[in-house]
Formats: structure tokens, sequence, C-alpha cells
């Protein structure tokens, strides 16, 4: 990685470490009570449902998909391959809408998705078994722990891994003008918190919410949808239509980092997040 400290330009950067949260960067464009997009983080919390709903016995790591949701394709596919991006499947459905801006989770209501997309979905068995980045993966799994448990994959969330007496900022739809704008543009973010991607990408906090977070992660078992930096640190990223989340957990000195921003680069929050943990000394 570089090791030229990046702007901090349109940021938020967090650190956890000696015990306490301090937010060590916070652009104007970030209020006390703005909520940031967490993106693609939120299959950490997804991975974390599982393994927990699994720890409980309310269904097993092994079970089919097939056995829960309407796709035929994905009999010899388990749960806990969607976690792993190891299932044989694409980023999106087919169809998805593509491009820099547009939403790609654009009618994919629960009834519609299962009804007329989920049982067109394929596996592309040359990919079957090796890392492939799905979020369409984490969509079914999202699904499938629902169809599981009867219960909404937020209400699980709450109910299991972040409660609302911890975490009281957490939704999947933040109420119009509470995410962060800056340069008077007036931003137009993806919905993905209101359909079959919740699980993908749905979440949103406070900043603070997001550093607790990191925060937890620090002194838990980490499920298996973190990625895993040199020196065993955990992190995972997120990027949507003009914002980059990225959460940097290294559990073995109790330390831990967040960054987020507004129209930078995709791979600048996770070298904010890593510059505020390691500092020039940063992993590679």
């Amino acid at each position: 990685m570089n090791s030229r400290v990046p702007s901090t330009r349109r940021a938020f950067v967090g650190l956890y470490e000696h015990g306490r949260r301090d937010v060590k960067v916070q652009h104007r464009a970030y209020s006390a009570d703005a909520h940031l997009e967490w993106g693609s983080v939120t299959k950490t919390v997804t991975a974390g449902l599982l393994k927990v709903l699994s720890i409980d016995g309310v269904l097993d790591l092994r079970t089919s998909v097939a056995d829960l949701l309407p796709i035929p394709s994905l009999e010899h596919t388990s749960l806990q391959e969607l976690t792993l991006h190891r299932a044989g499947l694409p980023p999106m459905h087919a169809g998805a809408p593509t491009g820099l801006v547009r939403d790609p989770s654009t009618g994919c209501d629960r009834t519609r998705f299962l009804s007329e997309i989920a049982p067109r979905i394929t596996v592309n068995e040359e990919i079957s078994g090796k890392f492939n980045y799905s979020n369409l993966g984490y969509a079914l799994l999202g699904l499938a722990l629902e169809e599981a448990t009867g219960r909404s994959w937020f209400e699980l969330v709450r109910t299991h891994l972040l409660p609302a007496s911890r975490y009281p900022s957490l939704t999947t739809c933040p109420q119009l003008g509470s995410y962060p704008t800056t340069m008077g543009i007036s931003r137009i973010h993806w919905q993905l918190g209101r359909v079959v991607y919740a699980s993908a990408g749905g979440l949103w906090s406070r900043g603070d919410d997001l550093l607790r977070y990191a925060e937890d992660t620090s002194s838990m078992p980490p499920s298996p949808g973190w990625f895993v930096l040199r020196g065993g640190v955990l992190f995972h990223n997120g990027q949507t239509r003009d914002a980059g989340c990225s959460v940097m957990v290294d559990q073995r000195n109790g330390r831990a980092s967040v960054a987020h921003t507004l129209f930078r680069m995709p791979r600048t929050p996770q070298r904010l997040a890593e510059h505020a943990l390691f500092g020039n000394g940063a992993h590679s």
C-alpha cells in the first residue's frame, strides 16, 4: 500500500484503542447526527448472524440454500459457501442495472425477487468453490435466514447482534436529510436497505455507532465475512454510489479503526482506516 498520508477531505475517521473511541477526522459534511452508509461492511453482520444462529441450533451452516429458497440450481450450495463467496454466483442478479450512478438493486423487492428472479439464478460451475465476490450471494443469505426463522433480517440483526440499546442509530432506511452532504450537491443514495440486498449492503448508522461496531468486533470471535490483512488484521470495505466505508480490526492488540468518505476514490476509505490504525507503517 502507498504509505503517503491520504487526504482527509470529505472524510470521517475514528479510532478505538486503549479502551476508548476517538474521532480523528470529521469533515464539516459529517454532522454528529449524520447517518453513514456501511455498504458492504453490512456483509460482516450478515455472516455473523449466520454464525450466531448456527451456534444457537436454529440452522446448520451446511444447510442447502435450495432447502430454504426456490432456487433449484443451489441444491448443492450451503449457506456457509454464500458467506465465503464460493457459491459460483455473479456479483449481482442477471439484468441488474449497471453504470456508475444507477442503483443495481432497483426492482428487487422481496415478492418480485423470489417469484421472478430467484428461480432463474444459475451457478457458474467454472468458479463454483472458488472465491468470486457476490452481493447476490449475501442477498440470498439474508433471505434464507428470514425463511429459516420467520423474522425479518433486520429484526434478527437487532435481536442477536446489534441491539438498539447499544446501537441506537442503526437503520436500513435513514430519514431524508439525515445523511451527509457536501459541496451543495443533493445526494440520491441507493436504496439497498429497502430491498433484498439489505443483507448485502443496506446498513446505515451515525459515525459513533460504526466505530462502536469496530470496537465490539475487536473482542469477539470473527465471522467468516471478514477479509484478513497480513498480521491477522480483519477488514471489510463498502462502496456505494458516492460513499465509501472501511472497518479495520486488530484483534491481537484490541484496536480498530473506521473511515467513511464522500465523492472519493473507492480505495480511499481503506487507506484512511489503515493509516489511522498503523500510521506510515501500514500493512499491505
